[in-house]
């Protein structure tokens, strides 16, 4: 017998397929476990970066967000400015149950000339993954700033499964990068807290001062309870960020040193590593050199040479290869291994990540200098 599929089903199947294409989507980044303890991220839909959460509604199990900020009044372009992230515990608390079925609907508007539309999607409860992301320790951007005027951003200290943030307000600075920043005395937000399933909730104190931790006058001032603090790991070198009362944004290691045409890809390579091999490696645990960069702006390639007590080698990262690729040849055979290669997201300052067939990541470099 026959399916007799219907022209209203296969018009449905087609809307499904083009958002597809267009990369719409809805989504949480950890699993969700019955809790708001969880970030939204929107991708698609004419919403991105700009939109702002201008109404919320709690109609049950349902979480409604109305944005404005179209996407045609925009001034950033570009893959990185293309999603919207949204804080659930800056709305309901965490310590709350939500039951066993999550819905979030948005509503939007695609252009100022469109009428509004909405679009929802519903989570289940589920055991979470236990896919850990290591945040590497240093000084963060936001994604994608020029890295050459970071008068604002993140430090972030990882020391085990507690992490230290120090960050200052996004809405403290007026910068090269954001003009629409208004001007105003900076204002930082300290705390720590342990991060379960790459999520970090914590209560943080804020204190006005200059625009670094340590100005004397920052030391000086009882600092005061601001609010919460939410932070959730995507991979080692790229996380979201949602102070207090501010929206949620990406945010990246900020390279040393930087070098502003080759994207994330700015830190160099040059000095002494440990190969750590990670886990199913053949090679491992021993020290390699990596010599001074040789950078091909032809190819938007760093180039290095590579030594250690077996052979010789070379590495070479861009955004070209979306990454970093290293190699090694053994004394004695006339062979070249590919050793590692590293995604971009995973190029930190002190180690250099791979993810496994169960998307852990695991460093496979370290920085012994």
């Amino acid at each position: 017998m026959k399916r007799i599929v219907t022209l209203a089903a296969v018009a449905t199947l087609l809307s499904l397929f083009a958002g597809q294409l267009a990369g719409q989507n809805i989504r949480l980044l950890r699993d969700f476990d019955g809790t708001s303890a969880n970030i939204i991220e929107v991708s698609g839909f004419g919403i991105n970066f700009s939109a702002e959460v201008a109404s919320f509604e709690r109609v049950g199990s349902e979480l409604r967000f109305t944005l404005r900020y179209p996407q045609s009044t925009n001034p950033l372009t570009g893959v990185e400015h293309e999603k919207l992230f949204i804080a659930l515990e800056h709305y309901v608390a965490g310590t709350e149950n939500l039951g066993g079925t999550l819905t979030i609907t948005i509503i939007y508007r695609p252009n100022a000339l469109s009428p509004f539309r909405d679009v929802s999607v519903t989570f289940a409860t589920q055991t979470a993954s236990g896919v850990f992301v290591p945040l590497e320790s240093g000084w963060w951007s936001d994604y994608f700033l020029n890295q050459g005027n970071v008068g604002r951003g993140v430090s972030i200290d990882r020391v085990g499964d507690r992490v230290f943030v120090r960050a200052l307000t996004y809405h403290a600075l007026a910068s090269i990068d954001d003009p629409s920043i208004p001007r105003a005395p900076g204002v930082w937000v300290n705390g720590s807290g342990l991060i379960r399933n790459n999520y970090l909730s914590v209560v943080v104190d804020s204190f006005h001062g200059g625009v670094c931790i340590s100005c004397v006058r920052n030391q000086r001032e009882a600092r005061t309870p601001a609010g919460r603090l939410i932070l959730a790991s995507i991979s080692p070198t790229t996380a979201v960020l949602a102070p207090p009362g501010e929206r949620a944004r990406m945010i990246e290691l900020a390279a040393v040193p930087s070098d502003l045409d080759l994207d994330r890809l700015e830190t160099s390579l040059t000095g002494r590593w440990l190969i750590s091999g990670g886990d199913n490696a053949v090679f491992g645990g021993f020290p390699v050199t990596i010599g001074a960069e040789q950078h091909d702006p032809g190819a938007r390639l760093y180039r290095y040479s590579l030594s250690f007590q077996f052979g010789t080698g070379r590495a070479e990262c861009g955004p070209t290869i979306n990454g970093c690729r290293i190699y090694v040849s053994f004394s004695g055979l006339d062979r070249e291994f590919s050793l590692f290669e590293i995604p971009s997201a995973g190029v930190g300052n002190r180690a250099l990540y791979v993810q496994d067939t169960r998307r852990v990541w695991a460093p496979v470099m370290l920085r012994i200098d």
